[in-house]
């Protein structure tokens, strides 16, 4: 599968259900989730993400 396919498809996903998306694209569902396993469970390395200490406010 092209990288621009699941792309496409999870950007289906957005305002859909996996089930829906799947027959609709006649993609298996258990393919479908397995994109998805694999495009959102990465994890995230905290220590690259800084925190800010002040908010600032302007008028």
């Amino acid at each position: 599968m092209t990288k621009g396919l699941e792309d496409y498809l999870m950007r289906c996903v957005i305002n859909s259900t996996v089930e829906d998306v799947s027959k609709k694209e006649r993609i298996g569902y258990r393919v479908l989730v397995s994109i998805m396993k694999s495009r959102i469970d990465k994890p995230v390395d905290w220590s690259s993400i800084r925190i800010f200490t002040r908010l600032a406010l302007m008028k």
